[in-house]
């Protein structure tokens, strides 16, 4: 199945905008969303501090702070085909 994952962390506004995209994607498209509080984590905090939100679909980098839908249903059309919702 193809998996999205978000790292974000709390309080972030674009975070939310990044569920918020995501979210309405999943009514087009069947994937598995997996959540990453970058602050848990010293070395994602590190590696992701002045980017978040981070999408990745399926491993592949999709979009870094700025939310692109476009780009991120581009991979996700790449993935599989949209579901039968």
């Amino acid at each position: 199945m193809t998996q999205v994952t978000i790292f974000s962390k709390p309080d972030c506004c674009l975070c939310g905008t990044a569920r918020m995209i995501v979210g309405r994607l999943r009514t087009r498209f069947t994937f598995e969303v997996h959540e990453v509080d970058i602050g848990k984590d010293a070395v994602l905090q590190k590696l992701y501090a002045e980017a978040i939100p981070v999408i990745l679909v399926n491993s592949e980098e999709a979009c870094r702070g700025r939310i692109e839908e476009r780009q991120i249903r581009r991979l996700l059309e790449k993935a599989g085909p949209p579901s039968c919702r």
